[in-house]
């Protein structure tokens, strides 16, 4: 943990236009320990879709993954990580520039083991995301990780993606309630105009705690995995916003 937090000491600010928000450091590394835990790293061929939490770094730092993709739209991340990769001498980490909206490339799919993803949760965004991720699977028993909160997906949501993760092909395996906690921008709460501070039914001041948490969800392939979306889609801002975007801003 302290290597890790000492590494992004000076990482990019999380900013509005890709919906980010960065987890706690030691969350972070937590992941990674509980990835490795249920058999998930050591010697598996890792893809990242987004990568502003730095998990890749935390994998790297272990010496236990074969190799670690990341697959990102953000260029200060990727500078980035390319400047530790460089420093390091990690020549097990790719680093690719992708939108989301965009098939993933042919020498990308059926190529992994396992993928980790921080989806929007938009209901089309995160079964964009998911699609994605699950067309890089190697087939059977390949393995993905991604974050749902409650605050922005109702079990509504929940329910049709969980429809969405049986129809692809997986089982959820575990679900680990308020594994992540995010490290928001205080102020922008009240600075951005969000639903959370214009829609709520009292007086909304500046947060004096972290609240945003998400959960940290594991599925598994009981079969050859098969995307939902495989084409190119068309999504502006409505890929990031829907109506239960509460600290999104629109």
């Amino acid at each position: 943990l302290e290597r890790f937090e000492e590494l992004v000491k000076f990482r990019p600010r999380a900013i509005s236009e890709y919906d980010q928000g960065y987890i706690e450091p030691k969350d972070t590394v937590a992941r990674v320990f509980l990835m490795y835990e249920l058999g998930d790293v050591e010697g598996k061929e890792i893809l990242l879709l987004g990568d502003d939490d730095l998990t890749s770094l935390a994998l790297l730092l272990t010496g236990w993954p074969k190799r670690v993709t990341v697959l990102e739209i953000d260029e200060r991340i990727l500078e980035f990580i390319n400047d530790i990769k460089t420093d390091k001498g990690w020549d097990n980490l790719d680093l690719i520039r992708y939108d989301v909206r965009e098939p993933v490339s042919d020498k990308l799919k059926e190529s992994f083991d396992v993928f980790f993803t921080d989806p929007v949760e938009t209901r089309e965004g995160i079964r964009l995301f998911l699609s994605r991720c699950v067309s890089t699977l190697k087939g059977a028993e390949g393995v993905g990780y991604f974050g749902l909160t409650h605050l922005e997906a109702s079990r509504v949501k929940w329910h049709t993606i969980q429809q969405d993760i049986l129809n692809m092909g997986f089982v959820i395996t575990d679900i680990i309630r308020n594994f992540h906690t995010y490290l928001l921008n205080r102020d922008d709460i009240l600075n951005l105009d969000l639903r959370v501070v214009k829609d709520a039914p009292v007086s909304v001041n500046r947060p004096d705690i972290d609240f945003y948490t998400s959960n940290l969800f594991r599925i598994y392939a009981i079969k050859k995995p098969e995307p939902i979306l495989k084409d190119k889609v068309e999504l502006g801002r409505d890929l990031y916003f829907d109506e239960e975007a509460y600290v999104t801003k629109k």
